[in-house]
């Protein structure tokens, strides 16, 4: 559960390494996202020479969180970090990195980035 002012680390190769939550896109009762939801971020830290910067402004999607996940067959998956991986503008919501570290949800695939699931190595 990932809400307004949560710092969040980088699981992909666009530069940035701490990231944290300005705003929740989904739309619902409470005011919080989960895996999979699309939220919008600051970048707090990351490598000089990079495609991002330091105070930039981008989208993101939540691949891992510390709060259990209950899969299709009743299995709970908990991860030790929250993790999300950073996109491009608000039109196509394009990977920025090329590749993805660590493993990812299965659950994935139906959402809109389909492509964001084959970047990663691991697929659970």
């Amino acid at each position: 559960m990932i809400q307004s002012h949560t710092y969040l680390n980088v699981s992909d190769n666009s530069g940035a390494k701490l990231v944290q939550c300005i705003k929740t896109l989904k739309v619902s009762k409470y005011n919080y996202a989960t895996i999979g939801d699309i939220i919008v971020i600051v970048i707090k830290d990351c490598n000089i020479t990079q495609k991002v910067k330091k105070g930039n402004i981008n989208y993101a999607m939540i691949i891992r969180t510390k709060k259990e996940f209950k899969k299709i067959n009743n299995i709970l998956i908990k991860f030790n970090t929250n993790d999300v991986i950073l996109l491009t503008d608000r039109s196509s919501y394009q990977p920025i990195g090329t590749r993805i570290f660590g493993p990812i949800l299965y659950e994935l695939k139906n959402n809109s980035l389909y492509k964001s699931i084959f970047l990663s190595s691991q697929i659970i």
